[in-house]
């Protein structure tokens, strides 16, 4: 169809197929496989006891009840919800939520840098091990070996 010589777009008001309102999408959606929270889960980082961010009870934040998780919070021991600091929608697990609800979202950005200095820490520990075989491998290559062998 075209008016004067330009051409009309019709957009139809029915939407696409496969097409779902962002409300519908979020509560009739499932769960990606592979991601749901199982009881008895644990962090991998709460294990060791050398690690600054583990807790002196040895409880998991992950496994905690909501009262645990608000004492882990004022203790500077929380591991942040992003959904729930960031988006405007929240969490959508509510409160089945294996993080803290409890941080605003300059606590979550602080909180999650401190744990990544302290996950960079603990790869920097491990690493003078993986240096001297790599400064090894280096003194062979620049005597003159192939690299590639």
């Amino acid at each position: 169809m075209t008016a004067g010589g330009h051409r009309i777009q019709y957009t139809s008001p029915v939407p696409s197929e496969g097409y779902l309102p962002l409300n519908t999408a979020l509560v009739q959606s499932p769960f990606p496989p592979g991601l749901k929270f199982e009881p008895g889960q644990v962090s991998p980082c709460t294990g060791s006891t050398d690690s600054p961010i583990s807790t002196g009870t040895g409880s998991s934040f992950f496994t905690a009840s909501a009262t645990e998780k608000l004492r882990l919070h004022k203790a500077g021991q929380c591991h942040p919800c992003v959904a729930y600091a960031f988006r405007a929608a929240g969490c959508y697990k509510g409160d089945s939520c294996s993080h803290c609800h409890f941080c605003t979202a300059s606590q979550a950005t602080v909180r999650r840098r401190q744990l990544q200095a302290a996950a960079r820490q603990q790869r920097k520990k491990q690493r003078p091990a993986d240096q001297g075989k790599e400064a090894a491998a280096t003194a062979r290559i620049l005597a003159g070996e192939p690299f590639w062998l």
